[in-house]
């Protein structure tokens, strides 16, 4: 993966980027995505519930 000098958190919405030497304090809250973060941890819960219903389903049918 290149290396692009921004940190960038979430998946699959990026809630978090953050350029390596900000101005202040103030320019690492106005980098960060609230909504992103929760529509990322709903995505997370969605995700692993829709995995357990498709293993279940193998599992059930062997």
């Amino acid at each position: 993966m290149s290396k692009d000098g921004y940190e960038t958190m979430g998946f699959p919405l990026s809630f978090y980027r953050n350029n390596p030497d900000p101005v202040g304090m103030a320019a690492k809250a106005d980098n960060l995505y609230p909504w992103y973060l929760v529509f990322d941890f709903l995505f997370a819960i969605g995700l692993a519930i829709g995995l357990e219903k498709i293993f279940r389903l193998i599992l059930r049918k062997e």
